[in-house]
């Protein structure tokens, strides 16, 4: 919180939803849209939320991401108006 306002203060035992960061990322102008998305906490894979490990901590950002582009070509099915794929 006190990325972008110094005096904004921290609460403690808050829960992260998965659905928050989708609709967070979707909403950047530069993005197409989201294949995937995991969201690991000590090495153990979150499926709707995040919590933290005791109410005296906070989540935070990890230290690294892995982001990779979708590699997949556009394929168009029989009997189907072709879509602009867009890669």
């Amino acid at each position: 919180p006190w990325a972008f306002e110094s005096t904004k203060e921290v609460s403690f035992g808050v829960e992260f939803n998965r659905s928050a960061l989708v609709y967070y990322i979707e909403q950047l102008n530069y993005l197409d849209y989201i294949d995937g998305l995991k969201i690991y906490k000590n090495g153990d894979l979150q499926t709707s939320t995040c919590s933290p490990t005791n109410p005296k901590s906070i989540l935070v950002s990890a230290k690294e991401h892995n982001i990779l582009p979708v590699t997949d070509h556009c394929v168009t099915k029989e009997n189907e108006i072709p879509e602009t794929c867009r890669l």
